[in-house]
């Protein structure tokens, strides 16, 4: 009997031990949910949002698909000073401090980061002061660095016990660093993106989409539902006509130039005359520091009046209209004249007087370009229409096309639109490149249609748009003309314009081993001012080689401030030094580019080879064997052979075993013998040459795998 008392009573103070929980857990959701209910579902509200989640942006490679942008994450390190229990910061702080000196890079000593931490973790415990709990420990740190924190003392206890905070974040990057930085263009937040990351944004941001997300710390924002949406919203890539090889070239070669003549702005282009494809683009400007940077996409967007780039458009409408011919007689008047009260000046005082156009032409004489044009087209208003028309049919006046944001109109005199500004003097100085503006696009578009033998193509940059292995959308070359001239007016300004380079204001820019056709420009900007005067700007637009054109390319140097201000001393050389390169990287110099020349004797065949990497004493073997001479400018074990003009020599190929070496250009058995070497895991693909490698020449060597590909 007093079992069973004894057992009531404890049911029964168990009972009712639940009912005075069941009560007091009624009573707290009845104060939750109706006195503070106001207050918590704001808490909810602050803590617990709806998100927009950015897809990862699709990549841009070049034409033989290496990456010229791409999207990698990058983490930020940060530290909840308040979350560890005594007993482990005291015990592993300094060991933490010791590697965070080592590895956080920032200077600071151990000493400083122990006092820092310390400090910030009394504050944030005791008076709960904002920014303990979000530390700021490192940024920016890659995958490998990211995990090398994460086993630190103390944060190898992880996030609840050691503290340590990782936030990672999208960056886009190139992997060629600032080499057509412009063109391929910058995606930022809430600022004006530029070039094709803003041309073709619409394909490259991917679906942005919205996701439920909960705040774990001060500004930390991480998914509520933590399984990975795996549906396909990244963006799309893009394949562009880029090559990395011509562009390379480019950049260095134009850059060179801007250090050497001191300019404000430059821009260089190189065109497929076939088909309009863009193969490089680079623009460069004058920083604060007197350095160079890509700033702005000068071959697109800044307009200047050309000079006497435009003589040959002067030269085609003189040509088609048919009165004049390239021996029409033309007398230079010793290089001045007077037209309608303003004064013309050749830019030298000529040898003889009564010349040829096509001899005026070569010496690029404004006076005698432009009195053929002032006795053809500027006798009356119709006449002065009539050059209107042809220079509008020439493609002047309209945009190139391009697919990139940010092309002006051309600006073209004309006395219909324009009459208070079109006078007497306006043909005359039009014939060689004033009262009109455009680009250097807009200029090179025209001159590839001539080498394309009068056919004008849209240029373009992007070739293809790419959904992972599924191709979205092509793009073709486009005819924007299909005869800006006749053909044999065409065979003229051809002849013409190589004539330019074998004897005329270019004859410097000749070579034995290819043609080039092109012509000097230099122009004034009287819309500028630079330290009080009107600043000149040196052009040269072409093509190459003259037979079977593969290449034109426009060099633009704005206001050159060293070694003179004309176009065939400032711009000349650098579009000889670029085309020699991309003659000898690209075109086959035994096809029918090769030429022959004469020195009196027999015919001499002079044909170099494309630049090859390799051991030092396998290639002097080579050219031993062969009677090549070369000129030996190192001993070092691996080396380059580079073409020139007239000459061939071996330089030096660093190799450095804590850096990514640069191997294009090695045979397979080369490239595979150093990278395994130094420690990296090599893969590749193709046969001959390498072509292309995944990492870029100068990357931390840390064992990993590099990608190859040959051809």
């Amino acid at each position: 009997m007093d079992k069973r008392r004894e057992l009531l009573t404890r049911v029964y103070l168990v009972f009712v031990c639940f009912a005075v929980l069941a009560v007091v857990i009624m009573a707290k959701v009845v104060k939750v949910n109706v006195v503070e209910g106001e207050y918590w579902r704001e808490k909810v509200v602050n803590n617990l949002k709806w998100k927009k989640v950015e897809a990862e942006r699709g990549d841009i490679f070049s034409e033989n698909g290496s990456s010229m942008v791409t999207s990698i994450t990058l983490f930020d390190i940060y530290m909840d000073l308040t979350v560890s229990r005594e007993k482990d910061f005291q015990q592993h702080v300094d060991s933490l401090c010791y590697y965070l000196e080592k590895y956080s890079g920032q200077e600071k000593t151990r000493w400083q980061w122990e006092s820092e931490l310390k400090n910030g973790r009394k504050a944030g415990l005791n008076h709960g002061k904002k920014g303990t709990k979000y530390y700021p420990i490192a940024k920016n740190l890659d995958y490998l660095d990211k995990m090398r924190f994460q086993d630190f003392p103390l944060f190898r206890l992880g996030q609840m016990r050691g503290g340590i905070i990782i936030k990672p974040k999208i960056r886009r990057v190139k992997p060629f660093g600032s080499m057509a930085s412009y063109l391929l263009g910058i995606n930022r937040k809430e600022a004006t993106n530029v070039g094709l990351e803003n041309s073709y944004d619409q394909f490259l941001k991917g679906e942005t989409k919205k996701k439920l997300m909960k705040e774990i710390a001060n500004g930390v924002w991480v998914p509520v539902q933590e399984v990975e949406d795996r549906t396909s919203t990244r963006g799309y890539d893009l394949n562009t006509t880029i090559d990395v090889d011509i562009q390379d070239v480019v950049h260095n070669e134009l850059l060179a130039a801007m250090y050497e003549h001191d300019a404000d702005q430059g821009t260089m282009i190189v065109m497929d005359v076939e088909t309009g494809a863009i193969r490089a683009m680079s623009n460069f400007n004058r920083t604060q520091d007197f350095k160079f940077a890509e700033m702005q996409n000068v071959a697109v967007t800044r307009m200047f009046e050309p000079g006497s780039t435009i003589k040959l458009a002067t030269v085609l409408a003189l040509l088609e209209k048919g009165s004049v011919s390239p021996d029409t007689k033309v007398n230079l008047n010793g290089g001045t004249k007077s037209f309608y009260g303003q004064w013309m000046h050749d830019s030298s005082t000529p040898t003889e007087n009564n010349v040829d156009l096509n001899t005026a032409f070569a010496v690029s004489s404004n006076v005698g370009i432009a009195t053929l044009a002032d006795e053809q087209f500027n006798q009356d208003v119709e006449g002065r229409r009539e050059f209107i028309r042809y220079f509008k049919s020439f493609g002047f006046g309209d945009k190139s096309g391009i697919d990139l944001t940010g092309e002006p109109h051309q600006f073209l005199n004309d006395p219909d639109r324009h009459e208070s500004k079109f006078s007497l003097t306006s043909v005359p100085w039009m014939a060689h490149g004033y009262e009109m503006k455009m680009t250097p696009l807009q200029v090179l578009s025209f001159y590839n249609a001539v080498a394309n033998d009068g056919k004008m193509m849209k240029p373009y940059v992007v070739k293809s748009i790419v959904n992972e292995s599924q191709v979205v959308k092509t793009f073709s070359p486009t005819v924007l003309n299909q005869s800006i001239a006749s053909l044999s007016t065409i065979h003229d300004a051809q002849y013409m314009l190589r004539e330019v380079v074998v004897s005329g204001t270019a004859k410097k820019l000749n070579t034995r081993n290819y043609d080039i056709s092109g012509k000097t420009g230099t122009s004034k900007d009287y819309g500028l001012k630079v330290e009080g005067k009107n600043p000149f700007n040196a052009s040269f637009a072409g093509y190459f080689p003259s037979d079977n054109p593969k290449y034109s390319m426009i060099v633009v140097l704005y206001n050159p401030r060293n070694k003179g201000y004309y176009g065939a001393t400032v711009a000349g050389p650098v579009f000889k030094k670029v085309a020699d390169k991309i003659f000898a990287l690209k075109l086959d110099l035994k096809s029918e580019y090769y030429t022959e020349f004469r020195e009196g004797k027999q015919d001499v065949a002079f044909s170099k080879p494309r630049f090859t990497v390799g051991n030092r004493n396998d290639l002097e073997k080579i050219l031993k064997h062969s009677k090549v001479p070369a000129q030996k400018e190192t001993k070092a074990n691996w080396v380059i052979l580079n073409p020139y003009e007239d000459r061939l020599t071996l330089q030096k190929r660093a190799i450095k075993k804590s850096t990514v070496p640069d191997v294009v250009g090695m045979g397979i058995r080369d490239a595979i013998y150093i990278l395994e070497n130094i420690g990296l895991k090599v893969k590749f693909d193709g046969s001959g040459k390498v072509r292309h490698q995944s990492l870029r020449p100068g990357t931390k060597n840390e064992g990993q795998e590099i990608f190859i590909q040959l051809g």
